[in-house]
């Protein structure tokens, strides 16, 4: 909620929808509340980079078996299928003709995924270009102690 409450002016700016929905109560989780904002907030920004005016970003979280699962979703201009398995490579960008204004260094996707590596977690990706895309990031439940909230 603080992540998207933190990009919410920029979603106004460019008519962008960007809603959030969490399960509740979420379990605590065990991790670096810094890196772990990070990663969410770098898939935001993605999502809302990539969606054009008038679109929809939405973030969503539940309990998924053993893990807090979080899920953005965009409605922007997708992935095409050939870069789909690079996507989470440092410095490697798609080539999206109508986007070559987009700045950006490659590494967010890269950054995302050490995060949940660092923190037994997983991360993927669903995309259909002129669709959208959406990335998961799944983090494991932990006993107790040591939690982030």
């Amino acid at each position: 909620e603080a992540v998207v409450r933190d990009f919410s002016h920029q979603a106004q700016q460019r008519d962008i929808a960007l809603r959030v929905a969490c399960e509740s109560p979420l379990p605590l989780l065990r991790g670096d509340r810094h890196f772990l904002t990070q990663a969410l907030a770098n898939l935001v920004e993605n999502a809302l980079k990539f969606t054009p005016e008038g679109g929809c970003v939405n973030v969503q979280a539940a309990v998924i078996e053993d893990c807090v699962v979080i899920k953005v979703s965009d409605t922007g201009i997708g992935i095409a299928p050939a870069d789909l398995s690079r996507v989470f490579e440092r410095f490697f960008r798609a080539e999206q003709p109508r986007m070559a204004h987009a700045r950006g260094s490659g590494l967010g996707l890269s950054l995302v995924k050490a995060v949940m590596d660092a923190h037994n977690g997983r991360v993927w990706l669903e995309s259909a270009l002129g669709e959208g895309t959406t990335v998961y990031m799944a983090l494991p439940i932990s006993p107790s102690e040591s939690l982030v909230q």
